[in-house]
């Protein structure tokens, strides 16, 4: 099943479990839970990511996808969109949201030059409230780094921080 196809099952059916996922013909290969979601790659390059208790965990889901949405919408924000995931499919009701699958761990590469790209990176998201960006929450691609989870969002610090 393509990509493509993946997105519009999801838009048709809105499935909400990996039960449901799967009798759809998806395969989805868990890749763990968070604090609030349970993860799963489908095919080689996209990730859903579930609330593990609907409704009360729906919240860091909306909040990511606020978050994305302000980066994106904002022009003083425009540096950060390079380092945010590319968002396939969202279901605000449910907490569903399908990103681009970005494989390789900061942990793989902990050179002194990727860690000061990291806490730039860190500090730049804290700045706009965005919180819990640990090495596990970032991913390299093509040279940038990505942060996978932005879902952990509080009041952003003052602007000279």
């Amino acid at each position: 099943m393509t990509n493509e196809q993946i997105i519009n099952q999801f838009t048709q059916f809105k499935p909400t479990t990996v039960t449901q996922i799967r009798a759809l013909g998806i395969d989805a290969v868990d890749l763990g839970s968070g604090s609030t979601r349970h993860a799963y790659k489908l095919n080689q390059d996209l990730i859903v990511k579930f609330p593990i208790y609907w409704p009360t965990d729906v919240w860091q889901s909306d909040c990511e996808i606020a978050v994305i949405e302000r980066i994106n919408r904002e022009p003083k924000l425009a540096d950060l969109r390079r380092h945010t995931p590319e968002v396939y499919y969202q279901d605000r009701v449910n907490g569903v949201i399908i990103m681009k699958y970005y494989p390789v761990e900061m942990w793989d590469s902990r050179s002194p030059e990727t860690l000061r790209r990291h806490n730039e990176l860190r500090r730049k998201f804290e700045r706009i409230g965005v919180t819990d960006l640990w090495f596990g929450n970032v991913r390299e691609h093509n040279g940038e780094l990505i942060a996978v989870d932005l879902g952990c969002f509080f009041e952003p610090v003052p602007e000279n921080y």
